[in-house]
């Protein structure tokens, strides 16, 4: 998907107010399968290069790799965030998530933008899936318009005190596979 010439916008009208709104939003737009496949490399270059280096979560990468700023200056994702918070903003970093199967670390229930020094907050995360995120892999799961719920604090567990949610509970809370 690409900006059209009658009409300068990525995303619709209808996302953005989903995004305000929810919190998240999937976009039409896609990275092309041929950068998708360069992130990956950059990947192994970077676990290859230093074994020692956890799979779980690797951040920094745009002060390591300065091929990173070119996958952040994507115009895919450039135009997508403009049409979500302005045309003017930074990127505050570039960092690899991993969820390796069966020996990945847990994520709790968080708000990412309580762990990040920025006052007043407004950011927004851009997650790029290099594989399938499904409910039965460990998909994200979020919780509706909890952003508009102001800051919760930072927990040791999660933002309810507890990180053992059936299936069921998540859902009554509001969580939802993204």
């Amino acid at each position: 998907m690409s900006l059209s010439e009658e009409d300068d916008h990525m995303l619709s009208p209808r996302a953005v107010a989903r995004y305000h709104a929810q919190g998240l939003i999937v976009p039409d737009a896609r990275i092309d399968a041929e950068t998708i496949e360069r992130i990956i490399g950059l990947a192994d270059d970077l676990f290859g290069a230093d074994p020692g280096l956890s799979r779980d979560f690797a951040a920094s990468q745009i002060e390591r790799d300065p091929r990173w700023l070119e996958i952040a200056g994507l115009p895919v994702i450039l135009d997508c965030l403009s049409d979500l918070i302005g045309g003017h903003f930074l990127c505050w970093g570039s960092s690899i998530f991993g969820k390796p199967a069966r020996t990945g670390k847990e994520t709790p229930w968080h708000q990412d933008g309580r762990y990040w020094p920025i006052k007043p907050l407004a950011a927004c995360t851009v997650w790029i899936a290099l594989d399938r995120s499904l409910p039965e892999n460990g998909c994200l799961r979020i919780v509706p318009g909890s952003h508009r719920r102001g800051s919760h604090a930072r927990c040791g567990r999660d933002l309810c005190g507890r990180n053992d949610f059936t299936r069921g509970e998540a859902a009554a809370a509001g969580a939802a596979p993204q």
